[in-house]
């Protein structure tokens, strides 16, 4: 008499475990606890063995008898079930370990240790948002161009721009590394940039021109905020660091008798090794610097952050400074990166050292060659180009001092 649901449904539990035969060795095996197993018993090659398939009631009568009748067929065809189950379990084992987002990981956690957080985090963010969803769970060795493609198409479908072509040159890596590691044939992301919407325009960071100059100083004299917020613009204007070299600065870095302000390589732009080398960014500091920090002195010498927003040691928003130059009508004009651009274009039009200007900038060296062996902080140029910037400033603000560009070299 062949098994019914109900009989499964309403076995309980004895005082030993029993068996409720359903035919061809399938039987609902009914514990002394009461939960209920299905096993088929067979014998193979002339050994008795039992499989197990599953647990009832998630697995139904009519799912156990499907499954029962899949391994006969197995082991009529000389081979055991129970092998197969092994060889699939580790297939899907393998597959889950050499899915693509097993390995992108395993990928960015063997370079992380020379990227920054942000770096990692934009690496990151392009796989979780836009790659993982696409074929994230697929074996590496399964996926096609045409996966890879449309997942970057998709990309483009949504207007992300230049963000496309970062997506796929950090999955063509992941391609790479699976193919020296041996987890796939070929890199099938090799050369799809040939296919992709041609790369939008560079968007710098705005900035005035020249004439305006004049203008946005006054305004940034008569700003109306808190006196920390106009210094802060002032100095990035002056000595063009990146803001969050100013907004993370403390008193320890300013030598007022040096007339330098000394960065440390922790709060630098750039790799984790960078940060973690201990060498410093040297800011040479005109004299407009010098006073503008005696006066900020008087508002936050006794802490030790040089610009503490309003909770005690917390550094200014990174938007503080944008947000004044939007207060006096400047905001779609001039940002505060982009006084650096701005800096970098007047002095090279006044025949400044390039080198020296992409040292001031805090630039890493684009020559391997270069920078490998050159070293040179360049700081007695420095010194100069950087009085002459602040006096090029003041004279565009009204001041009667008109600085001399250095003579060009023939």
């Amino acid at each position: 008499m062949a098994l019914k649901d109900v009989q499964c449904r309403q076995a309980v539990a004895k005082e030993k475990p029993y068996k409720l035969a359903a035919g061809g060795g399938l039987y609902l095996l009914v514990s002394t606890n009461g939960k209920k197993y299905w096993r088929y018993k067979y014998r193979f090659h002339g050994k008795e063995k039992v499989l197990a398939l599953g647990v009832y009631p998630e697995v139904t009568l009519a799912k156990a008898t499907a499954a029962h009748q899949a391994a006969r067929d197995l082991v009529a065809a000389d081979t055991d079930p129970m092998a197969s189950k092994k060889a699939t379990r580790k297939a899907n084992r393998l597959a889950q370990e050499n899915s693509f987002k097993a390995i992108a990981k395993e990928w960015v956690d063997s370079q992380s240790s020379g990227w920054s957080e942000a770096h990692i985090e934009r690496v990151n963010g392009f796989f979780k948002n836009h790659i993982y969803p696409e074929f994230g769970e697929e074996p590496i060795a399964n996926i096609t161009s045409l996966d890879v493609l449309d997942a970057i198409r998709k990309m483009e479908a949504k207007g992300l721009g230049e963000s496309c072509y970062k997506a796929l040159a950090q999955t063509n890596k992941v391609f790479i590394y699976a193919v020296v590691t041996k987890r796939a044939p070929v890199n099938v992301a090799a050369g799809l940039n040939s296919f992709l919407k041609p790369k939008p325009p560079t968007k710098h960071h705005p900035h005035v021109e020249k004439e305006e100059l004049g203008k946005l100083m006054t305004l940034i004299d008569r700003y109306g905020g808190l006196p920390q917020t106009r210094i802060a613009t002032k100095l990035v204007m002056l000595c063009f660091m990146r803001s969050g070299e100013l907004r993370q600065a403390t008193w320890e870095e300013i030598d007022f008798e040096a007339a330098t302000w000394t960065i440390p390589s922790a709060h630098r732009k750039g790799s984790k090794t960078l940060k973690a080398s201990g060498i410093p960014h040297i800011v040479p500091l005109s004299r407009q610097a010098i006073e503008l920090l005696t006066e900020l002195r008087q508002h936050t010498g006794d802490r030790p952050l040089m610009f503490e927003g309003q909770k005690r040691g917390v550094p200014i928003s990174e938007n503080t400074i944008n947000k004044a130059l939007r207060t006096i009508g400047y905001g779609d004009e001039q940002s505060a990166h982009g006084f650096r651009g701005l800096a970098s274009t007047i002095l090279n039009e006044n025949g400044f050292n390039p080198d020296a200007i992409e040292r001031q900038l805090s630039h890493k060296e684009k020559n391997q060659v270069r920078r490998a062996y050159d070293h040179s902080q360049r700081l007695p140029e420095r010194v100069t180009m950087m009085q002459w910037w602040s006096d090029f400033l003041d004279s565009k603000a009204g001041s009667n001092v008109v600085p001399l560009a250095p003579r060009r070299s023939a």
